[in-house]
């Protein structure tokens, strides 16, 4: 094989390679990070530990949705779920925001969608399928998988439509 054709097949391949190696990188350390995340969460609850899990959580913007809606169930009423369900409100409403950002979830939000420890059964219930729903519908304008190096891929989406 002549040398400038070497060349040429080395370029492309470095190319295509590298973005290809950088993307499946970032893919796979935001998955580990994630899972990391919820798994201290859901087994250490009430500890600095599963602070800095949610905050691990919060810091991957809308890479951790199709993480919280799997973890999500109705059936369930703990300090877990209240959690994931603050999460995921906050990604819908706040996309892109920090923790720390001073005005948050609007209360009407936060009540509507988030589950509280005085919420009934049938609220959760009700809390739960909103938004799976949402999900359902808007869940790809929340989140692009394909598009790992971004923490906030939508906008303001709230579940009924409301802007």
């Amino acid at each position: 094989m002549k040398p400038g054709m070497k060349a040429l097949i080395l370029t492309v391949s470095l190319a295509v390679g590298i973005p290809v190696v950088a993307w499946v990188s970032t893919f796979l350390y935001w998955h580990f990070t994630i899972t990391n995340a919820l798994r201290t969460m859901k087994l250490k609850m009430d500890t600095s530990e599963m602070n800095n899990a949610a905050e691990t959580l919060f810091s991957s913007g809308c890479r951790g949705l199709p993480y919280a809606f799997g973890e999500l169930s109705d059936d369930k009423h703990d300090l877990y779920q209240s959690y994931l369900t603050f999460y995921i409100a906050w990604q819908i409403v706040c996309p892109g925001m920090t923790l720390g950002h001073q005005d948050g979830i609007p209360p009407e939000y936060r009540d509507e969608w988030a589950i509280s420890h005085d919420d009934p059964p049938e609220r959760r219930r009700q809390k739960c399928r909103a938004l799976r729903a949402w999900w359902k519908e808007h869940g790809s304008e929340a989140h692009q998988g394909w598009r790992v190096w971004s923490g906030a891929c939508g906008e303001f989406r709230p579940p009924d439509g409301r802007k």
